[in-house]
């Protein structure tokens, strides 16, 4: 396969200007290589570090198709008459065999993008909706992005599908209630290992039963796409995990690389012992230490906990202090969409100092100036430990990662150290861009 050096080779000229427009100016290595096999019509696993610019491995191939529907409507509509099929007006950057396109259903969605939270699945969006804002208007005009939440009506939705050029985004059982009969060109699975492996564990998560039933329905769309192409994203994966998903998808071309960690990530592990007063007299010592060290900084600082009420707990009780808000699962069950996505970019535009969360609140979520994570309970595995540490050092940036251990009985019962100290270093990704998607 060629060197890839520039979206230029790759994609539509109008998402290079949306990708200029959003700060990033060249693909890294984990997307020059997964980019073409998407783009050429395979089945993709993309596995790479937290912050490697995932989105976009299926996210372009996706709109890339879009924009190529687009064009062949209106090239058809000039000249009065249509051909049928996929090949013909494809951009001059795909790579690969017209086969892989061949065989695929037609329907009224092009493509269907799963992630296992709302706020994951809007933020993808968001980024879809960057893209497609750079494009000409006839192109914008004719392709509907939809994110679906629990808040529309399924009418609202259904009734406006219906020219084959819809890319649809949202959690697998609100997409799942919104288009009963959904099918699609494309399906891309966000945090994959999540929503297709048996026995994920959530860390601080009140929800298992909710995220089990996500599970479930995953697998039923996967079943009722059967000819769709398939992209599958995540940022760690077991052995066991890798197997199962390699035996049930054998035809998958994967790209990853060695290593799990940024390698920008510094860790640090603090012990303490004694109750509860004695954590949060070692929490407020790690966070005073951390303005000493760097006080001038604009960064921020999640602190993540196992539990909603935990978390709970720790805002107020920073608040004497610092400017800290709470996102966890039951604030995200009680606030209003709109309420959840303000808490987001208050701690993003640094409004907000400090943000206690629990894992799945935040997971996938990107966080440009985050310069410090604080694992305030310890994580239930490997994976969980990846994803929460894995909020900062993104896009090439430093970070630092703290875990509050207890020492004793429960360092044994509650801290898996050996896996979490086994991890390796991923190789040093080169951004050219000033924001990861």
């Amino acid at each position: 396969m060629p060197s890839i050096s520039s979206f230029e080779q790759l994609v539509h000229a109008d998402l290079v200007r949306g990708l200029r427009d959003i700060g990033i100016l060249a693909p890294n290595s984990i997307q020059s290589r997964a980019i073409p096999l998407g783009l050429s019509g395979r089945d993709v696993l993309v596995c790479a570090q937290t912050g490697s610019g995932k989105t976009l491995t299926f996210l372009l191939p996706i709109l890339n198709r879009l924009l190529e529907s687009s064009q062949r409507q209106a090239e058809q509509k000039g000249k009065g008459a249509g051909r049928k099929g996929l090949k013909g007006g494809r951009s001059k950057g795909k790579l690969g065999k017209e086969d892989f396109l061949e065989g695929r259903q037609q329907s009224n969605v092009l493509a269907v993008i799963l992630a296992p939270t709302e706020q994951l699945a809007q933020q993808v969006a968001q980024v879809a909706e960057h893209l497609l804002s750079s494009c000409k208007q006839m192109h914008r005009s004719r392709i509907q992005l939809k994110y679906v939440n629990h808040l529309q009506s399924a009418r609202e939705n259904a009734d406006r599908v219906n020219n084959g050029m819809c890319l649809i985004v949202g959690t697998p059982d609100i997409v799942i209630k919104q288009f009963e009969t959904c099918d699609a060109q494309i399906l891309a699975i966000d945090e994959a290992d999540l929503l297709l492996c048996e026995g994920s564990s959530i860390a601080g998560s009140a929800n298992g039963a909710d995220f089990q039933n996500r599970q479930r329905i995953t697998n039923s769309l996967l079943e009722g796409m059967h000819s769709a192409q398939l992209f599958l994203t995540m940022a760690h994966l077991t052995e066991q995990r890798e197997k199962e998903l390699l035996s049930r998808f054998p035809h998958i071309q994967q790209v990853g690389h060695t290593g799990v960690l940024v390698p920008t990530l510094r860790q640090c592990f603090h012990y303490f012992r004694g109750d509860e007063s004695s954590k949060k007299s070692k929490l407020l010592w790690i966070l005073s230490e951390a303005e000493k060290e760097d006080p001038d900084t604009d960064g921020a600082t999640i602190i993540f906990c196992a539990t909603s009420a935990k978390a709970i707990e720790l805002q107020a009780y920073l608040l004497e202090r610092w400017k800290t808000s709470s996102l966890h699962e039951e604030s995200t069950k009680m606030l209003s969409l709109s309420e959840v996505a303000d808490i987001i970019q208050s701690f993003r535009d640094g409004a907000t100092q400090i943000l206690v969360a629990t894992d799945m609140s935040v997971r996938g979520l990107d966080f440009p100036f985050l310069r410090h994570v604080i694992l305030y309970d310890v994580p239930a595995d490997a994976t969980a430990f990846v994803h929460c540490a894995g909020r900062t050092a993104r896009s090439g940036n430093t970070g630092l990662v703290t875990c509050i251990v207890e020492e004793g009985n429960a360092l044994e019962t509650n801290f898996d150290g050996k896996a979490i100290h086994s991890l390796k270093d991923a190789p040093q990704l080169s951004f050219k861009t000033n924001q990861i998607l």
